[in-house]
């Protein structure tokens, strides 16, 4: 293995943006770093709390603060960006366009990929916590095209 120069840190390929919370995270949670087998680095995006995010759409102010974050971790190293909040799907294409390594925001994006494994008449089930805020317009996040899915949201 060849070893460049240009990082003070080295062998986090993974970079993850969090939320700016405060809760609990065990051992599997994304936000604990004890859940992979290899080092992870994270990035705080201040001012994004929960509430900003998890509505009917993340608040738009918030992309800026987000693409700058994501752009620290690509300078810092990453070869990969995810998120901690699948709410974050709506910023999907300006956060991979804004960098020049793939990014993640949200488990939603394995969806298109799923409804075309799946055969006509089927649909994909997903668990949230907060249903009755995902809409169309986090699926168009990740799909880049309107979706044609009856979206049903069971409390």
């Amino acid at each position: 293995m060849k070893l460049r120069g240009g990082f003070t840190n080295y062998g986090e390929t993974i970079g993850i943006l969090m939320l700016d919370t405060r809760f609990p995270r065990p051992r599997g949670d994304i936000g604990n770093a004890l859940s992979y087998d290899f080092p992870v680095r994270y990035k705080i995006v201040r001012g994004a709390h929960a509430t900003r995010i998890m509505g009917d759409q993340p608040d738009p102010t918030l992309i800026e603060p987000f693409i700058a974050a994501a752009r620290e971790l690509e300078a810092d190293g990453v070869k990969a960006i995810t998120t901690t909040c699948g709410f974050l799907a709506p910023f999907q294409k300006q956060l991979a366009a804004a960098v020049n390594i793939p990014v993640f925001t949200s488990s939603l994006i394995q969806a298109p990929l799923i409804h075309a494994m799946l055969p006509p008449g089927k649909v994909i089930g997903i668990f949230t916590e907060r249903g009755h805020h995902m809409n169309e317009g986090h699926f168009r996040g990740v799909a880049g095209r309107r979706t044609r899915s009856r979206f049903r949201s069971r409390a």
